[in-house]
């Protein structure tokens, strides 16, 4: 059951939801406060989501696998925050970018299911600085206006596709079932795909690629939704070997093609330059492959590395607590911690270096500090404190988090005696 807790605050509308919720409420509740907006400026929507540790997963009917925590997720990108290594991009950057000094990893997240567990992970991303490509299902419930009413779109998604694309900077694309919607639904998928596209571009979503889902009726009639693609013709894959069509129901059906170009669509994930490909769809011994088990000792300079990760899949786990309880420099006079603000002001003795300062810091329990998409440690490296440093504190559960900014000034210079 959805629990929502309203807190008029100095004129700031914080929204909480609590427990389980039923995600097309959330979704409308998002346009209800988008409209609240554009009605009111003054009012800020501050949205934070948090899960019951014990949820069952709904998907696989089990407990969730603790592989999948959003905590776990984070570990995995401060594992590959070297810069001087490693590039992290969205599908659309990643195609077009190539560096034989480092190994570029393509991250691409389709899906499936539930929109509103993609919305959760694109703000975990954003709390550490990753930016990735999520691609949006037209077969799924959430994009349907009505259940198994194909043909029928859901105008709620709008506004947290909008908000995932132009507030937390992630790649919106298209995840393409069209020849099952051919196959089973009867829709000419050529015509529907202008017509998609046409309304998500008018509602200011940049599409600029697709992905093929796999859907079951793939495996039941041997296809792959990338046959759809005129691009691709000379591909082969013997264990889906109809590429031009298949019986259904004893008709003959062959598939609609089109070119990628005709839709103003620039790339297929499938068929990027990437010479390394790993997906949470795969099972290793009987268990999800999940990243955690990606070895990084296996991967080198000019490594071009796709990624495919589900949002289903991934939870929140554990405190949602961010703030700083302890934040010193070397040789401050004093410091002082303004939770209410989220503001830190320090003074140092005149002449200090502010290019180059220690700083020693306690945060949150399990809680992770960032700048951009660089983990911070106590104490470890110097930061540059002669402009505010803009620290997040990024909190165990990896969904709630708080952006603290600190000031160090210089003491006045001392009067000649």
């Amino acid at each position: 059951m959805l629990v929502v807790i309203l807190l008029i605050l100095f004129s700031e509308l914080t929204i909480i939801f609590c427990s389980e919720f039923n995600k097309n409420n959330k979704i409308e509740l998002l346009n209800l406060l988008y409209n609240k907006q554009k009605q009111d400026p003054s009012i800020k929507c501050l949205i934070n989501i948090n899960y019951a540790d014990t949820i069952q997963n709904k998907y696989i009917n089990t407990p969730y696998d603790t592989n999948f925590t959003y905590g776990k997720y984070i570990d995995f990108f401060v594992s590959i925050s070297d810069t001087n290594k490693y590039i992290v991009l969205p599908l659309n950057e990643f195609r077009n970018t190539f560096n034989p000094q480092k190994i570029v990893i393509g991250l691409r997240h389709d899906i499936d299911l539930d929109l509103n567990k993609a919305y959760q992970l694109s703000i975990v991303e954003n709390n550490i600085g990753v930016r990735s490509s999520y691609f949006v299902l037209h077969a799924a419930n959430y994009y349907l206006a009505k259940p198994n009413r194909m043909s029928t779109h859901n105008k709620k998604i709008i506004f947290p596709l909008m908000v995932m694309q132009d507030k937390y900077n992630h790649e919106i694309g298209w995840h393409n079932d069209l020849i099952t919607l051919q196959l089973i639904y009867k829709i000419d998928p050529i015509n529907y795909l202008y017509q998609e596209l046409d309304w998500l571009r008018k509602n200011g979503l940049l599409i600029y690629g697709t992905s093929s889902h796999g859907s079951k009726y793939c495996c039941t009639y041997k296809f792959l939704n990338l046959y759809f693609w005129k691009d691709f013709k000379n591909y082969n894959n013997p264990a889906f070997n109809y590429y031009d069509k298949v019986i259904v129901n004893g008709e003959s059906i062959c598939f609609k093609k089109a070119l990628l170009k005709d839709f103003n669509l620039d790339y297929e994930a499938y068929f990027l330059s990437f010479n390394k490909y790993y997906s949470d769809a795969s099972f290793i011994n009987g268990q999800r492959w999940h990243i955690g088990k990606l070895n990084l000792n296996m991967l080198k300079p000019g490594d071009r590395i796709q990624i495919l990760m589900h949002p289903c899949y991934y939870y929140a786990k554990g405190s949602n607590l961010s703030e700083i309880t302890s934040f010193n420099v070397f040789s401050q006079k004093k410091s002082i911690i303004n939770s209410v603000n989220s503001t830190i002001t320090i003074k140092v003795p005149y002449g200090t270096n502010l290019s180059s300062l220690h700083a020693n810091f306690i945060v949150s329990k399990k809680a992770n500090a960032w700048i951009g998409n660089r983990k911070q440690v106590s104490g470890l490296e110097p930061i540059n404190f002669s402009q505010p440093v803009v620290l997040k504190i990024v909190a165990e559960n990896g969904l709630s988090s708080k952006k603290w900014t600190i000031i160090v000034t210089q003491e006045s210079k001392p009067l000649v005696q």
